[in-house]
């Protein structure tokens, strides 16, 4: 079976990234979540935020994918947007943090490889083989 996640990197005017402190795994990622039947994936990753963040999301570009197989044979495919048109207000839980600065932070296991295909540098998918050794396209 598949399932489809989305991970979405915010970006404002002054270089900073939106960040969640995410307790499982623990550390820093991005807002995203699951894709849920019956919906697009844009709208889902517009939800994802809104619902995560706060915020409201517009013109999200699709960077890439990222996939891996977990040992119950689900294979993984999260859908990697970003954008930098939002408007409202943030939670609590989320914050604004220097795309710059960001590894000063505990990230999430697999963030600094997605880092890579938000910068556009030379990827636009990482496919993880049964073993968890990375390739990047």
């Amino acid at each position: 079976y598949c399932e489809l996640t989305n991970i979405v990197m915010v970006q404002d005017e002054k270089g900073n990234v939106l960040v969640q402190n995410s307790q499982n795994p623990n550390g820093y990622t991005f807002p995203g979540g699951n894709i849920e039947l019956g919906e697009s994936f844009v709208q889902s990753a517009i939800r994802d935020v809104k619902e995560k963040t706060g915020l409201n999301v517009e013109q999200l570009c699709l960077c890439g994918t990222k996939q891996f197989v977990t040992s119950d044979n689900c294979r993984h495919i999260v859908f990697l947007y970003k954008t930098n048109v939002f408007n409202g207000n943030k939670n609590e839980e989320s914050h604004w943090v220097s795309l710059s600065k960001i590894h000063d932070y505990k990230l999430i296991s697999g963030l600094d490889d997605v880092l890579d295909v938000f910068k556009e540098l030379d990827c636009n998918e990482l496919y993880y083989n049964a073993q968890y050794q990375l390739k990047k396209y």
